[in-house]
């Protein structure tokens, strides 16, 4: 089992896309490395935005994107790649909430809550 945490492929891209292929044994050559690399980085999956319209067809619930039957507003997926918009995205109580849950899953290991929020070596 690879464990791996958005934070660490936010911090480092490169290095862990390396680790994958590392885990896969996959043999990449600097050209592909930098290739997934920047096919895997945020300005790219904008510019292909399209291929995250995940579809649902038939929900009338206000949160889909009825019009194109898909599940989730279009822009929705790919956001920005950064660590933390969730301040911006969700509502304190939400936030509260989130805390609560990981403290609930994670929280009779300090380590392992740590990682859950944060990423970094665990």
């Amino acid at each position: 089992v690879l464990l791996m945490h958005y934070a660490d492929a936010i911090k480092d891209l490169k290095g862990t896309v390396k680790k994958m292929a590392n885990f896969y044994d996959v043999k990449l050559s600097q050209s592909e490395l930098n290739t997934v690399v920047k096919r895997c980085g945020f300005p790219h999956m904008k510019t292909i935005a399209h291929k995250f319209d995940y579809k649902m067809p038939f929900n009338n619930d206000a949160v889909f994107d009825n019009e194109n039957d898909a599940c989730m507003k279009r822009g929705t997926m790919i956001y920005n790649g950064g660590l933390g918009t969730h301040k911006a995205t969700f509502t304190e109580e939400q936030i509260q909430r989130w805390s609560k849950a990981e403290e609930e899953e994670f929280g009779a290991d300090s380590e392992l809550l740590q990682w859950a929020r944060n990423g970094g070596g665990f």
